[in-house]
This record gives structure tokens, sequence and C-alpha cells, in this order.
């Protein structure tokens, strides 16, 4: 496990394509220096203890939220989390990671489970409690059916039982 700060010496490996610094003890800030990073086409910097702005630049700009996570005094782009101050700490927090992204869709999906069950139940029920000629079909059609076949069944037993 790494501990420390992510030196700014970083810049000078130009033609660095993958930096994968995730789960581990880094604090401080990121470096401005790994913004110059025209070859990074993957970054992972999450879950350390990471503060303040996510350095702007051309390269840096474009990795997910994803690099990010698990850093909760980070701000700016890709996060949600504005910085207030010139020194770039945030705003508030409040967190937008994938995992509470992940919650909210989950939520979402039952949610929406549930809405579709009620209105499947709406659209089956209802029709029965406000018109009496469905009431009377229903009844007909099906309840007394179901109390004969009963009957039927119960009478079936008892007489095997003799």
């Amino acid at each position: 496990m790494l501990s420390g700060h992510i030196p700014g010496s970083i810049g000078n490996l130009g033609e660095l394509e993958s930096l994968d610094l995730s789960f581990n003890n880094l604090g401080g800030e990121i470096p401005q220096q790994l913004a110059s990073l025209t070859f990074l086409s993957f970054l992972n910097l999450s879950y350390n203890t990471l503060v303040g702005r996510i350095p702007q630049g051309s390269q840096i700009q474009t990795f997910p939220t994803s690099s990010f996570l698990g850093n909760e005094g980070l701000c700016g782009f890709p996060l949600n989390r504005t910085c207030t101050d010139h020194s770039g700490s945030p705003a508030s927090p409040q967190p937008t990671s994938e995992e509470e992204e992940q919650k909210t869709l989950e939520h979402g999906i039952y949610a929406s489970a549930a809405l579709g069950f009620f209105v499947g139940l709406g659209v089956i029920f209802w029709p029965l409690v406000l018109s009496k000629r469905w009431r009377k079909w229903y009844y007909n059609k099906f309840v007394n059916k179901a109390i004969l076949l009963l009957l039927l069944r119960h009478h079936h037993h008892q007489l095997e039982d003799w």
C-alpha cells in the first residue's frame, strides 16, 4: 500500500499510458502536472484520501467519475462537486459517487416495479368494484365454478372415506 503524496515529477513521464493508484493511502492534492500527460489513456485514483480541485487539462477531463471515487475531499469536473474557494476545497460534501447513483437506480427500479404491480392489480380489481356487470360476470364465471369444484372435491373425499 502506497502512502504520501503523488509527486509532481509524475509529469516527467511523458509517454505514460496507464496509471492505477487506487486503493492506497495517498493524500494531498492531485498534481497539476498529471494533466499534462497527453498519452495517458487510463487513470484510476479512486479510494485514497486525495483533496482539492481536480486539475484542469485536456487529458484528465476525459476520465470518468469512477477514476476519482472514494476521495471525499476532491471537487471539480468530472465530479459533481463544485469547488468554492481558490484553494480548491469542496463547497459542501455532496458525494455523487457511482455507488450512490447505483443505489438511486435500484430504488427507482423497485419503485417502478411496485407501481407496476399496483397498477396491474387496479386494472384487474377496479372494474370488479365499479361495474356491476363485471362483478356478476366474474362471480358467475369464476367464483361459482370454484365453489362448485371445492364442494365436489369435498363430497368426493367424503364418499371415499365410506
